[in-house]
């Protein structure tokens, strides 16, 4: 006997899928608007706007600074050339709401032998008494004289509230330092917007820290920033925060609504709560959707990145992610202490490799106490050397026997065996 659905029953069934069908339309159709608008913007984006531009290239201009510790000064194309001895500092004070009106700036400084070049934002009280300050090294380099060294400011927005004076900190001895003067850069909302798409599509760099943290997709309203910036964005930047207060935003709007209709239609309760119910983990598949497309999109971008780096690269070339060629020269190590039950290992660093030399040359171990073992293995250490005594070398300094360079992997790495007493 064959059951007949009424159309009533057939309305009711479509009726209660239309919202979350709808829904889930609304949400692929943002998306897909939010997408073509933000490469659109990649076309129309505005020129940047230079809220103050600190340049020196007149006299003039080097009256608006205030110096200290400078000598030999003198106005060059480039701005102003002087030298440095010990320590030395150009400073000025920062625009009224310098936090909030700027977005970045461009340094014009050139490459010295300065040890260090340091920008400073301070917090000045009365009695020019600085109460706390924000302290940044940057390493100025040909290009950060005629380009400006970019520096932005979205990180450090709550740390720079209330800060009033700049100051560029110059630590070393330099006989000629130039110093082209600071632009104070400002974006547009369209430029910001261009800079959050830009931010999202940037795929996160491979770190030894990453099996613990990952960020995912991220959130920086700045368009200058580029891809090789991905690695230095802080953990507030990650796009799972937003989502997370969208998500919330979302269920307590539902709940209004939900509570408005049953008090203006009189619908049920039960029916209101399935209902909405339905449409906020709608919204959350929605979201796991989008979500899983763009991680897996960083997944495959990965899985290319080891094909063509280290699966199908020339043995002699390959690396392998943050490691560059360690695995090769882990398996060099092998063939070479098979007869040794321990050897003295020198690496970069020790929690990474020591750990990792374990796995790869079990049972022979590394040593990580005092000297036992007869062979040396060194790892991109460029600043072991072997002497002309047979013995190696670390600042001028022997500290093993004499002996012989059993093997060398590249001319940073090598094994080193003591010759017997």
């Amino acid at each position: 006997m064959r059951k007949e659905v009424s159309p009533c029953g057939m309305w009711t069934f479509f009726g209660a899928c239309l919202p979350a069908v709808a829904l889930a339309q609304a949400g692929c159709l943002v998306f897909g608007i939010f997408s073509l608008n933000s490469f659109s913007l990649v076309e129309r984006a505005e020129a940047v706007t230079t809220e103050e531009d600190w340049r020196i290239q007149a006299e003039v201009d080097i009256h608006e600074w205030e110096y200290a510790g400078l000598s030999q000064g003198g106005l060059t194309t480039d701005g102003l050339q002087f030298a440095v001895k010990d320590q030395a500092a150009i400073f000025r004070a920062l625009p009224f709401d310098f936090d909030r009106r700027i977005d970045g700036m461009k340094i014009f400084i050139g490459p010295s032998s300065l040890k260090e070049v340091v920008l400073l934002f301070m917090e000045a009280g009365a009695g020019e008494k600085i109460l706390r300050r924000l302290r940044i090294p940057i390493t100025p380099d040909e290009k950060s004289l005629t380009e400006g060294f970019y520096f932005p400011l979205t990180f450090y927005r709550s740390d720079l509230k209330e800060m009033n004076l700049f100051s560029l900190s110059l630590i070393g001895d330099a006989e000629q330092v130039t110093f082209g003067g600071i632009q104070l850069l400002s974006y547009s909302l369209k430029e910001k917007l261009l800079g959050v798409w830009k931010s999202f599509s940037f795929l996160e760099p491979f770190r030894p820290h990453m099996i613990n943290v990952l960020l995912g997709p991220t959130i920086v309203p700045d368009p200058t920033l580029a891809p090789e910036n991905r690695a230095f964005f802080p953990l507030r930047t990650s796009l799972n925060a937003y989502l997370l207060v969208l998500l919330s935003l979302v269920g307590i709007a539902l709940l209004f609504s939900a509570a408005f209709l049953a008090r203006v239609r009189n619908i049920p309760w039960e029916i209101l709560r399935s209902i909405m119910l339905r449409r906020f983990f709608l919204c959350i598949a929605v979201v796991w959707v989008l979500y899983d497309i763009r991680m897996g999109i960083e997944f495959l971008h990965g899985v290319a990145l080891d094909r063509k780096e280290y699966i199908t690269a020339p043995r002699a070339t390959r690396t392998f992610r943050d490691l560059g060629r360690f695995y090769d020269f882990a398996a060099f190590v092998g063939e070479h202490v098979s007869d040794r039950k321990q050897y003295e290992l020198f690496a970069p660093d020790e929690w990474q490799y020591f750990g990792l030399m374990q796995y790869e040359t079990y049972p022979v171990l590394p040593n990580r106490g005092d000297p036992v073992s007869d062979t040396w293995v060194v790892y991109s250490r460029s600043d072991i050397t072997l002497g002309s005594d047979q013995r190696l070398y670390h600042v001028d300094q022997a500290f093993t026997k004499p002996g012989m360079l059993l093997d060398r992997f590249d001319d940073s790495s090598f094994i080193f065996r003591e010759s017997a007493s």
